[in-house]
């Protein structure tokens, strides 16, 4: 793509140009409510836009490649002239005989000629501007068809299904202006100088930029129409490195991006664009890291425009800068692309630097999870010189903020009070950073022995986190879930089964299940069950709705053990990150119930690994109280060790 040229040009500067809408693209198609958008869109910036004449609107990218029609018939007559040849009569011959293959953008083009062919009709002065030429390679008598639309002349619209939608696109076109009637003349001067085309012209095969713009029907993004500024040949030598760099650099950026682990870091899930540069140049134009190089017309704001092809205008401006020129001159060995690229390039070290730093990675990536934006962070980096010791001091204030409302490890959750309760996921910003800052302090604990001096020995996978949906769930399952159903009550009795050792219960448990518990007491039988697990002391409803009793936790976990007793939770997650589930089934003998059997599965399409944190593993592994006798519940000793591990991990955050 470096000689394809690429420029804002209203739609006044069309006038009397020739295009041709080639056999491969598809035919005119657009209906009366795509037509009735643009012209309301017009319409709407017409009146937003008042007497500020600069300022524009921008319509979708028209890609073209222009071809000369019968080279010697132009080039002949003006030989003959002689020395009366003016540069002015070339360019001149060379506008008339360029006819303009349209690669992308041809449906706009078709309706702005209609809309355009309605308002001349209705008024005698155009301005100036003469009609530019529009013809369908595969519909003969396109062109006339197209002039002639609107008056009784035009004929065929019966007779090809193009035809029928261009006369039922003029049909919408005047309907709509027959309801404004009073702003035709304010219509048309907006549309031939207020609104422009990014004009996206190439050198390439036609046909393989078509397929390259429409495959999965991804149109020109910021990042490709900026890439064309960059690359554009005649801002380098005929054959010049820096090209070559730039070019090598953007895909090595781009590759680093669309690494999961990296973007994820910086960015969330949701992205709509093709490609991940996008980001590092939007950052660029919301920041104005290069607006003291850049002249305005009028300002910034007006001159970028609000749509979303704003960032390319500011390249675009930035390159058309006297400005940016004078400091490139003033600059040895600099041009203004190593201006613009040294910009890149600085934002992307940034991001890597914060990447591959053990304390930056984490209290960044968890702020920017937490909805703290990437350009804030940047603005505070850069203000502090890059200087880590007061970037990190800015971070771990804000993370005080972030955990203002569940920074008391003794606040209620769940159970109302005072007319209203506090939902348990208000204590997720405590949980994370409690998981965050214990990757860091392992990694420290590390990086003391010196074979694990080299780096990160393990960070914590945003990206994992992120694209997975997170619950705050109880350790010890709330009481208040009353299992009512005896489809519900048989899993959790099932699952029971293999904690439980007393032959008695056992048996209970068989007769409960054979009857479908039809006349027997479940809650009896559960407080059975839950005896048998008894270690210390349990804990109350209203302890069960603290911190100390919550984990993250996946949501399709979360959802698969329900509210099952701690050892089997303790099960679940301890083979989550092999991807195996466990599939209680019944044991039969002679058709006879008589027990039930643990089976182990494996890349199950209904079961997933999922990442589980490090602090929800310590806390069902019983790490935070390895005293504890008792491995089949979670008890308040358990409780009690985890919110001090909290407390004591979490000291620097806590205190004021």
């Amino acid at each position: 793509m470096a000689d394809n040229s690429i420029k804002l040009i209203p739609i006044r500067d069309l006038s009397g140009l020739k295009f041709m809408i080639p056999r491969y693209q598809r035919g005119y198609r657009w209906t009366e409510v795509q037509i009735t958008d643009l012209l309301e869109d017009v319409n709407d910036f017409m009146k937003k836009k008042g007497e500020q004449s600069s300022d524009f609107y921008c319509l979708q990218p028209l890609v073209v490649k222009g071809t000369l029609e019968k080279a010697d018939s132009i080039f002949q007559p003006l030989l003959e002239k002689g020395a009366e040849l003016a540069l002015s009569d070339v360019l001149l011959q060379l506008r008339e005989k360029t006819k303009w293959e349209v690669i992308d953008g041809q449906q706009r083009l078709t309706t702005i000629f209609i809309i355009l062919s309605y308002l001349f009709r209705q008024q005698s002065d155009s301005g100036g501007f003469e009609l530019y030429e529009l013809e369908y390679e595969t519909r003969k008598g396109s062109k006339e068809f197209l002039a002639s639309l609107g008056t009784k002349t035009a004929q065929g619209a019966n007779s090809q299904v193009d035809y029928m939608f261009m006369e039922k696109a003029y049909e919408s076109v005047e309907s709509w202006f027959t309801s404004h009637d009073d702003i035709k003349s304010k219509f048309a001067s907006t549309l031939l100088d207020n609104v422009q085309f990014i004009w996206y012209e190439t050198t390439e095969r036609p046909t393989a930029v078509f397929k390259r713009l429409n495959l999965g029907k991804i149109g020109l993004t910021n990042a490709e129409l900026i890439k064309a500024l960059l690359l554009n040949k005649s801002r380098f030598g005929e054959y010049d490195k820096n090209q070559f760099m730039v070019a090598s650099q953007w895909n090595d950026f781009e590759n680093a991006l669309q690494n999961d682990e990296f973007w994820l870091f910086i960015h969330d899930t949701e992205y709509g664009k093709p490609t991940r540069m996008d980001f590092i140049f939007d950052t660029i134009c919301e920041l104005g890291c290069l607006d003291d190089l850049i002249v305005w017309k009028k300002d910034k704001k007006i001159d970028i425009g609000t749509d979303k092809y704003q960032t390319f205008r500011y390249f675009n401006a930035f390159f058309g800068s006297t400005k940016a020129a004078e400091k490139a001159q003033e600059e040895e060995g600099l041009s203004i692309i190593d201006l613009c690229w040294m910009e890149v390039k600085r934002i992307f070290r940034v991001f890597e630097e914060w990447y591959n730093d053990l304390e930056l990675y984490h209290y960044v990536g968890y702020l920017i999870n937490g909805g703290k934006s990437v350009q804030e962070l940047l603005k505070v980096w850069s203000s502090h010189y890059g200087e880590k010791d007061a970037f990190l001091s800015y971070l771990k204030e804000e993370i005080k903020k972030a955990i203002k409302d569940c920074k008391d490890l003794d606040k209620q959750y769940e159970i109302e009070k005072d007319g209203s309760k506090t939902a348990k996921t208000a204590c997720t910003p405590l949980l994370l950073l409690h998981n965050i800052q214990t990757v860091i302090d392992q990694n420290k604990g590390f990086q003391k022995r010196e074979d694990y001096k080299l780096g990160v020995f393990y960070k914590f996978p945003f990206h994992l986190y992120k694209k997975e949906s997170w619950n705050v769930e109880h350790v010890d399952s709330n009481s208040t879930n009353e299992l009512d159903d005896f489809t519900e009550q048989k899993k959790w009795l099932m699952a029971s089964w293999f904690f439980i050792k007393d032959p008695t219960v056992r048996a209970e448990i068989l007769v409960f299940i054979k009857n479908k518990g039809e006349n027997l007491d479940f809650e009896k039988l559960r407080a059975k069950v839950m005896s048998g697990f008894a270690g210390g002391k349990a804990l109350t409803q209203e302890e069960k709705n603290k911190v100390w009793n919550f984990v993250l936790l996946d949501e399709h976990t979360n959802k698969s053990y329900g509210n099952s007793i701690f050892p089997m939770k303790k099960m679940v997650i301890s083979g989550k990150d092999r991807g195996v589930a466990y599939e209680i089934v019944e044991k039969m003998e002679n058709k006879d119930l008589v027990g039930f059997e643990l089976v182990e599965r494996m890349e199950d399409a209904e079961y997933k690994t999922a990442f589980v944190p490090p602090v929800t593993k310590s806390v069902f592994m019983k790490e935070y109280n390895p005293l504890s006798a008792n491995p089949y519940s979670w008890d308040s000793d358990d409780a009690k060790n985890y919110k001090d591990r909290i407390s004591e991990t979490l000291k620097e955050f806590l205190n004021n």
